[in-house]
């Protein structure tokens, strides 16, 4: 028997209105009836397997994939990068072709944004990588191991006039702002500080990069608008981050954050407060501006069972994770979770959380005793191995997936998915891996 929810009957309704405001989402003009009612199909599919329950016909699919439309349709990554257009098209022709449960967006972002504010935390199709392949993220201690007490005194601060000049070549005029704090008075003085000519120029390319930024979202907004209209509906419009990933991956690095979890712990467990309430606030602004969309994406970088031991996880990682989680939950909101790595001995803390309102996308993690663990608490999705879909023919994809349906379908609370993202793999492996999940994954 399941637990019952101790979320109270406001959250409760909350969510309940939300996933019916998914179902039949206001002012799209569907392009015709089939699309109207594959579109509604294809909800309640992923809806039932979110409450846990058997989904009426079969298990649901969802595919995550990064540049594989591009590649598929012989299109580089930095035309992707630098056309929405032709961007969001082969996004649109990918999804009417395959036809998953589910569209992914085309948010793998814009090189001339990139190019406009000359950022230093990614290398891009012709900058820094070459222009067949897709964008890095690159790593640093962008805030320095003695910074901890900025970052935490005034945040908004910090990343004004320290964080953005550093990921930013062209922004580095900024760190000659003085504080915000300091503009309080409103008088004339303050000001000065805009005649000079490095603040100048920084606030020039902000507003070149805003303008391109537009465009880039017009282009995305377009695309969510005609692949509904389509029939297929949007999965994850929002994206929070986990704290600690937060702190890790934008902050002080992967080094940087592991010698501060030895060195000086509260003064990470602080920012790990701060970076908590990022977070929410994440979340939720996002989640207004998409009411067509009650799921919230977290991406969890650094919290696999190779990357802290038990007892970090439980200090560092787990505590604030889940606050984020329980927040959005509490606003009548869906979590969707991506682990990546191995989470085997992770499964028992998800079991902290309310029953339905999370789906967990692991990576490299023992379905069959994820199933076990999660069937009373969570959908569980993913594992589909990229190198099966990269190097495998399409009888190994079919023994996967009738093996993993078989697995951990019973009952309800299973969604077909790959594991990692898709770059590049075997189009006859994907559209087998869709094919014989129809096939198989009937409940009836």
């Amino acid at each position: 028997m399941k637990k019952e929810s101790n979320l109270g009957k406001l959250s409760e309704k909350k969510f309940n209105k939300n996933i019916q405001n998914w179902i039949s989402p206001e002012g799209v003009i569907f392009n015709d009836k089939k699309s109207e009612k594959l579109y509604k199909e294809r909800v309640n599919r992923l809806k039932y397997a979110i409450k846990l329950e058997k989904v009426p016909d079969r298990v649901p699919i969802l595919l995550n994939v990064t540049f594989f439309p591009t590649y598929y349709y012989n299109i580089s990554p930095k035309l992707a990068m630098y056309n929405y257009e032709i961007l969001y098209q082969s996004w649109k022709k990918f999804l009417l072709e395959f036809e998953p449960d589910s569209a992914p967006g085309p948010h793998i972002g814009s090189g001339k944004f990139f190019e406009i504010l000359g950022s230093q935390n990614y290398a891009w199709p012709g900058h820094g990588v070459g222009e067949e392949y897709s964008f890095q993220f690159i790593e640093a201690e962008y805030m320095k191991e003695n910074e901890y007490d900025i970052f935490i005194k005034d945040t908004s601060d910090f990343i004004v006039r320290n964080y953005l000049p550093r990921i930013f070549k062209k922004l580095k005029g900024l760190k000659y702002l003085i504080s915000i704090n300091e503009m309080l008075s409103g008088h004339v003085s303050n000001f000065i500080q805009f005649s000079k000519p490095e603040i100048r120029e920084g606030l020039n390319f902000l507003l070149d990069a805003g303008n391109e930024a537009a465009k880039w979202g017009e282009a995305t907004k377009t695309f969510k608008k005609e692949i509904m209209a389509a029939g297929f509906p949007i999965f994850g419009g929002a994206v929070a981050l986990a704290p600690f990933d937060i702190i890790g991956n934008y902050l002080r690095g992967t080094r940087g954050i592991m010698i501060d979890i030895y060195r000086q712990p509260k003064k990470l467990l602080e920012a790990l407060e701060i970076a908590t309430s990022i977070s929410i606030k994440m979340g939720l602004s996002n989640l207004r501006s998409r009411s067509n969309n009650p799921v919230v994406y977290m991406p969890l970088h650094k919290g696999g069972d190779d990357f802290l031991s038990k007892k970090q996880y439980e200090t560092f990682y787990w505590p604030y994770l889940k606050e984020v989680i329980l927040t959005l939950i509490k606003n009548g909101y869906f979590v969707y979770l991506f682990a990546e790595g191995s989470y085997n001995s992770r499964l028992k803390f998800i079991r902290e959380l309310p029953v339905g309102k999370t789906m967990w996308r692991f990576d490299q993690t023992d379905m069959g005793n994820a199933k076990k663990e999660l069937k009373d608490i969570a959908c569980i999705a993913g594992n589909l191995p990229i190198s099966l879909l990269i190097t495998g023919s399409t009888e190994d994809v079919k023994e996967y997936v009738k093996n993993m349906i078989k697995l951990v379908s019973k009952d309800g609370g299973y969604i077909m998915c790959n594991g990692a993202g898709i770059d590049k793999a075997k189009p006859e492996n994907i559209k087998a891996m869709i094919k014989y999940t129809q096939k198989y994954g009937s409940y009836n």
